[in-house]
């Protein structure tokens, strides 16, 4: 079976939390700091209120923004500075000093779904998925429509074998969002390792269907998707599965070793036949 990457968000590290906000911060990309009073802040521009009148700017030229009272705003720039420092040890594979910079984050900012939700994509990459589950439950309940957490989070439930805490989390987010193929792709995975090859099957078909082209995970899919037939016996079927995963991707040792399997299968079926 293919191992589906956990989601690790990694965007602009963008905070705005209070509304009673008396010196707030607009950062440029230009790297000046400007502390005033934010009395807009939208996908088109920035607008601050300074002492000697109120400054607008393109919303391409402000790098982020951090609203609240002075302390709150330096607790919001040393979190950032420790999810940086975690960021950048996650990418070098030390997930233990990336979670122990993400965890100094979320002391000061405990409302944050992101830093939780790497927290857990840290804890999954040492395969401690209780700990994961713990840090991906905590994003969800912040921020329960963010689709990377649910991912997370139900890749983390099937690793852990709560198959149906992961089956009924990847329903839900199907039916919320019937085009994307990725709750589709999941649950072929739970349905496999539960032994319902037939709904393995038809969910591996279904994220077929809804992806635009084929993409790096398509090879696997199809590795998977022979993986299911091949448990239901229906070896033609496997075959071609295996087949296409091997055009898409010529050095899959998974599917060149499953292809060789079923040719065996295939063989012996026949010198059975002959037999009788």
């Amino acid at each position: 079976m293919m191992t589906i990457r956990l989601f690790l968000f990694a965007g602009l590290f963008l905070l705005c939390f209070s509304e009673q906000a008396s010196s707030d911060v607009v950062h440029l990309k230009n790297e000046r700091n400007l502390t005033g009073k934010v009395v807009e802040n939208n996908e088109r521009f920035v607008r601050l209120e300074l002492s000697g009148g109120t400054v607008e700017f393109p919303r391409s030229d402000v790098e982020w923004v951090l609203l609240g009272t002075e302390k709150e705003i330096e607790d919001q720039r040393r979190a950032a500075g420790f999810f940086d420092r975690g960021q950048s040890f996650f990418e070098k594979k030390d997930f233990e000093k990336a979670i122990a910079e993400y965890e100094k984050a979320i002391a000061l900012e405990p409302n944050d779904a992101n830093l939780f939700n790497n927290l857990g994509s840290a804890y999954a990459n040492t395969r401690n998925y209780p700990e994961a589950i713990r840090a991906y439950e905590s994003a969800f309940k912040i921020d329960p429509a963010n689709r990377t957490v649910c991912m997370n989070l139900a890749q983390a439930y099937s690793e852990a074998g709560f198959y149906r805490k992961a089956e009924h989390l990847l329903r839900k987010m199907a039916a919320s969002s019937p085009a994307d193929e990725n709750p589709s792709l999941l649950l072929g995975v739970v349905f496999y390792k539960t032994d319902r090859y037939t709904a393995s099957i038809e969910a591996y078909q279904r994220a077929l269907r809804l992806m635009k082209g084929a993409t790096a995970q398509t090879a696997d899919i199809y590795n998977n998707l022979g993986s299911s037939y091949a448990k239901l016996g229906r070896w033609g079927e496997a075959r071609q599965a295996y087949q296409k995963s091997l055009e898409l991707r010529p050095k899959n040792f998974n599917a060149e070793n499953n292809l060789k399997t079923v040719a065996k299968m295939e063989e012996k079926r026949a010198i059975e036949a002959i037999q009788k």
